[in-house]
């Protein structure tokens, strides 16, 4: 399982600002590799390069995100729903006091010629 807070308290969040949620619904993705080319040499960038980079680690448990960090995300009345859910989740995932940790990610490289 991929681990990220936001997974876990992104159903009691406060909806965006209308102007925030067109901004959000844009088409595309960081992890395609046609879309990230398109964006960033259209911005001028040269030598654009996309690699798929997928880890597992294990960190200790204390350099996850706080809770109180995330709670101001969400909806001030769900807040001890979403803390639990988020601590439920955290719990599946720590073995021998570190978290399990499923990276994927996209490392994006383009230079800016002078």
């Amino acid at each position: 399982m991929v681990w990220h807070p936001a997974y876990v308290v992104r159903k009691y969040m406060v909806p965006p600002e209308q102007g925030d949620a067109d901004m959000m619904e844009r088409v595309g993705s960081w992890g395609d590799p046609a879309f990230v080319t398109e964006t960033l040499t259209s911005a001028g960038f040269d030598d654009v390069g996309v690699k798929k980079c997928d880890l597992d680690v294990a960190v200790p448990a204390e350099a996850d995100i706080p809770a109180s960090l995330l709670i101001g995300m969400v909806d001030a009345a769900q807040r001890d729903a979403a803390l639990a859910d988020w601590r439920r989740q955290r719990e599946s995932l720590t073995r021998d006091g570190k978290l399990q940790l499923d990276l994927r990610m996209h490392l994006i490289t383009a230079r800016r010629p002078n």
